[in-house]
């Protein structure tokens, strides 16, 4: 017999699974507000589903988080399942069948949540998609494309060239009179 914690274990795998779970709640106990409810439902509730501790030593924490909720709140919390491992396959134990047909139920519960989640998702990608869309469209066909953004730039700066153009012949046509009418007077001069 192999003693840890105060209990007695059959084999030093059971024991040394005792010793993780002790050095897991060291951990939990560490890093958990214990004041805060919420966190705590939260903490107890999934140790529960995922069934993390089955040695005395993690039923006696979970005993003392579910005591510690009991005494602050009127719904009850979800019991903790103790089972007897029936045999050791791979290093890990093998439920009693009650236990198994509980974790069935649990599974098709948790199931029946993500397919909810899923469907919800799908519903918000799907609206997503829809306004992405949508803003394309709205883009490509307003008044404001950037197609029709270029082509007005394009327009004004072919108006401008064409006025620009326009007043440098007449300025350069005014400078060709101007210098002829210079060149007369020079030549009435001389």
């Amino acid at each position: 017999m192999f003693e840890f914690d105060g209990y007695g274990y059959a084999t030093v795998k059971e024991m040394d699974l005792a010793k993780k779970e002790a050095e897991s709640i060291a951990y939990i106990k560490s890093r958990t507000d214990f004041k805060d409810r919420e966190k705590l439902k939260k903490l107890y509730e999934g140790l529960i589903e995922k069934q993390s501790f089955v040695t005395p030593t993690g039923i006696n924490f979970l005993r003392e988080v579910q005591k510690e909720l009991n005494a602050f709140s009127d719904k009850a919390v979800s019991p903790v399942f103790v089972t007897v491992p029936t045999e050791m396959k791979k290093g890990s134990y093998v439920r009693s069948a009650s236990f198994q047909q509980m974790s069935e139920g649990q599974k098709q519960a948790k199931k029946d949540v993500l397919q909810g989640k899923l469907r919800n998702l799908r519903i918000i990608n799907a609206f997503l998609i829809v306004i992405i869309i949508g803003m394309f469209v709205s883009v490509l066909l307003g008044n404001n494309s950037p197609i029709d953004a270029e082509v007005k730039i394009r327009t004004k700066y072919s108006v401008w060239e064409k006025e620009l153009t326009e007043r440098e012949n007449a300025i350069l046509e005014r400078e060709n009179a101007i210098l002829e009418n210079e060149k007369a007077l020079q030549e009435k001069e001389n």
